[in-house]
């Protein structure tokens, strides 16, 4: 039997269509409940994706504390954009049934029945779909300061970024500093992940080369449809 064989479940019972996929309200994310993107936590309701720590017995229902989390964590796209996975294991309270809660990425594709799939050992899930809305961009928003705001060549240093009306989402804020700058291990001079503490605030990590060039640099800050700089 192969260890992975993803399929998400869909309301029509065929596995195409409206998937079986809630809001944290435990609604079903359709078009008359659309998810937000950038915003909306989803529980994708599933089958196949493998191994899991704190397995319950056969026939048993899985648990819920602990949680039986798979050992293998799944790929989630929606509107063709990955999505931040939170939680990937068997659902709590059901028989052999799994769950993938994600949160909606802030550049998916917006419509009635944008594309939902899940990627995991090399195998790829049946396509359902769902509904998604396009998330808000404030005219407003802006990167208002670094901290610390200087940095030395040659030095590693963590800089927190605060910005006013915006909308740092995890995994999905990304920053460049300008050429001879590293963010988070990403090639100098190109974007690197953030680790966001909130929607305004978020820390990068900065490797400066010893050769990078002295002077005033532009920050850039890209967060779904969000780009930001200062």
């Amino acid at each position: 039997l192969a260890a992975f064989s993803p399929g998400i479940f869909s309301m029509n019972g065929q596995g195409t269509g409206q998937g079986a996929i809630l809001d944290t309200s435990y609604k079903l994310v359709d078009q008359s409940n659309p998810a937000l993107a950038g915003t909306t936590y989803l529980q994708i309701y599933c089958t196949g994706l493998g191994p899991v720590a704190n397995q319950p017995a056969s026939g048993a229902v899985s648990p819920s504390g602990p949680l039986a989390n798979t050992t293998t964590t799944p790929t989630v796209t929606i509107g063709g954009a990955r999505a931040y996975v939170t939680f990937s294991g068997l659902a709590p309270g059901f028989v052999g049934e799994y769950q993938v809660n994600a949160l909606v990425p802030p550049n998916s594709a917006a419509g009635d029945a944008v594309p939902v799939v899940i990627s995991i050992g090399g195998k790829t899930s049946n396509a359902v779909t769902m509904a998604v809305k396009a998330a808000p961009v404030s005219p407003n928003a802006a990167l208002t300061s670094i901290n610390p705001n200087s940095g030395n060549a040659g030095q590693i240093l963590t800089v927190v970024l605060n910005g006013l009306n915006t909308n740092f989402i995890p995994a999905q804020t990304m920053a460049s500093f300008g050429p001879g700058i590293s963010v988070a291990g990403a090639p100098e001079g190109q974007p690197g992940v953030l680790t966001v503490a909130s929607p305004t605030s978020a820390t990068a990590t900065l490797t400066i080369d010893p050769a990078a060039a002295t002077g005033t640099r532009n920050v850039t800050v890209t967060a779904g449809a969000q780009t930001l700089s200062l």
